[in-house]
């Protein structure tokens, strides 16, 4: 009899200590932690099982063949001083396009200062000293027509053109003429033209200073 009380006994303890009691308000709560998963949207399943190779294939791209008929070869060069002279040529560009590449040196460098003030405060107002190319420093390429002196390009360095040098590329076919500018400066220009489609004999061309142009 004493140990089926004590069966009772515990029976009761194991219930009392079950999943909800009742507070003083008669709101059930639980003394289980609930985790929130959202699992009506999803499906659980056992992760991919992935496996790590050990010898990774490196991707190769064979290089691009340049295209012969667009090699371009140096047709004319020229390194001169100038002071106010100006030298010209002509070419009858049948197969454009034609690049013409330039740059510059030799131009003086001059001090100049410059009255600078703040306006909301008298303390601020001085004088800057900075170098700076001579504005009567530039150099300037102009191609026309030979014929009309319609201009089909003009660049250069200085003057209305900015301070920048590089190539320039012409499109524009015909009986070209071409001028060179300048002052106070040495430019170095050389032009480039594909030999295909510009010579009726391109055997001349020795192809040792060429280029293919991006």
């Amino acid at each position: 009899m004493k140990y089926l009380l004590l069966i009772i006994l515990l029976m009761l303890v194991i219930l009392s200590a079950g999943c909800v009691s009742e507070n003083k308000n008669n709101i059930i709560t639980s003394t289980q932690t609930t985790i929130t998963t959202g699992q009506r949207y999803v499906t659980e399943v056992t992760p991919f099982l992935t496996i790590t190779p050990t010898n990774i294939p490196h991707r190769t791209f064979n290089p691009v063949t340049p295209i012969p008929e667009d090699l371009t070869c140096l047709i004319y060069s020229t390194k001169q001083s100038f002071a106010r002279n100006k030298t010209a040529f002509s070419f009858n560009l049948k197969n454009p396009p034609m690049y013409i590449n330039y740059s510059v040196s030799n131009y003086p460098i001059i001090t100049e200062s410059k009255y600078y003030n703040n306006r909301t405060s008298l303390k601020d107002e001085g004088t800057i000293t900075y170098e700076t190319i001579d504005p009567n420093s530039f150099f300037e390429i102009i191609v026309r027509d030979k014929s009309t002196g319609e201009i089909y390009l003009q660049d250069g360095f200085g003057k209305d053109y900015g301070y920048h040098v590089g190539t320039l590329k012409l499109l524009k076919r015909g009986d070209l003429l071409f001028e060179l500018n300048g002052n106070m400066i040495t430019a170095d220009v050389r032009i480039y033209v594909k030999p295909i489609g510009n010579f009726d004999d391109t055997s001349k061309f020795d192809y040792k200073d060429c280029i293919y142009w991006i």
